[in-house]
C-alpha cells in the first residue's frame, strides 16, 4: 500500500497525499466521477438532488456524494482500518456501551416530550442516508456464525457477552453489523476513506422530500 511502502504518518496522509493531482494519471482517467461542473442558472424551482441549489458551488449538498467532515479520520492504520484503543486493542464492545449508557430508566422532562424524538428522526433522515457495503449481486452480507477466513472484508459483528441482560435469554452471541461502503472521495483523490450520503431522491438539504415526493410519485402513477 502507497502509506506502508513510503512510511507516511497519520497527517500527511489526512492533510497530504490529498493534495496529489492524480487526473493526469492512470488513476484519473478511470475515474468515475465526473470532475467537470455544468454551469447554474437560478431557477423557480431547486432540484431535488441538490445539485446547482447553491450556484456558485454547485456540487455542495449533492446526494450520492461523500459527506463533509468537522474533524479528520482517525484509523488504525491511517487510511481504513477501524479505530483502536489507544494501548492498541479492540475498543468497547458497542453492545457493552449501549448497554452501560441506557439503563433502561424513565427520566421525565417537564419542558419537552417524545416529538422532539420524532421530529429529530425526521429531521435526519431528510439530511442523511449512509450507504451499507453489500455482497455479489447486492445480497445483504452475513458475518455471525462464519469462520475468520470466510468473512467479507466489510464484517464487524457485535459480540454478545452471555450474561446479556436481554438478548442471552433467546441464545444470541452474535449480532450481525456490516461497514458502511465507501465513498469515492471528490475529484477521485487519494486519502482516507470516506463515507457516502446517498439519501435517495433527495439531497443534503432540508426540502421536506418524506412530506411530498416519494408519495407524490405513487400518487400520480395510480392515474396512469
Amino acid at each position: 500500500m502507497f502509506k506502508f511502502r513510503y512510511k507516511l504518518d497519520r497527517d500527511q496522509v489526512v492533510f497530504g497525499i490529498p493534495t496529489i493531482d492524480v487526473r493526469n494519471t492512470s488513476l484519473g482517467k478511470g475515474c468515475p466521477q465526473s470532475v467537470i461542473s455544468l454551469p447554474c442558472y437560478p431557477g423557480k424551482y431547486r432540484s431535488y438532488t441538490g445539485h446547482c441549489n447553491n450556484v456558485q458551488n454547485p456540487e455542495w449538498g449533492n446526494a450520492n456524494t461523500p459527506y463533509a467532515r468537522v474533524l479528520a479520520p482517525h484509523y488504525a492504520d491511517g487510511i481504513s482500518t477501524p479505530r483502536q484503543a489507544i494501548n492498541g486493542g479492540d475498543l468497547p464492545s458497542a453492545r457493552g456501551v449501549s448497554l452501560t449508557i441506557h439503563q433502561g430508566n424513565d427520566n421525565i422532562y417537564s419542558h419537552t416530550t417524545t416529538i422532539a424524538t420524532f421530529f429529530g428522526e425526521f429531521l435526519f433522515h431528510d439530511l442523511a442516508h449512509t450507504a451499507q457495503a453489500v455482497g455479489h449481486k447486492g445480497h445483504r452480507i452475513k458475518c455471525c456464525g462464519l469462520k475468520e477466513d470466510f468473512k467479507h472484508p466489510e464484517c464487524m459483528p457485535i459480540d454478545i457477552e452471555s450474561d446479556d441482560p436481554i438478548l442471552s435469554d433467546i441464545g444470541q452471541n452474535c449480532m450481525e453489523y456490516v461497514r458502511s461502503c465507501q465513498a469515492i472521495r471528490t475529484g477521485c483523490t487519494l486519502g482516507p476513506r470516506e463515507q457516502i450520503n446517498q439519501v435517495i431522491n433527495n439531497s443534503n438539504y432540508n426540502n421536506f422530500n418524506l412530506l411530498y415526493f416519494q408519495y407524490g410519485i405513487k400518487f400520480e402513477l395510480n392515474y396512469i
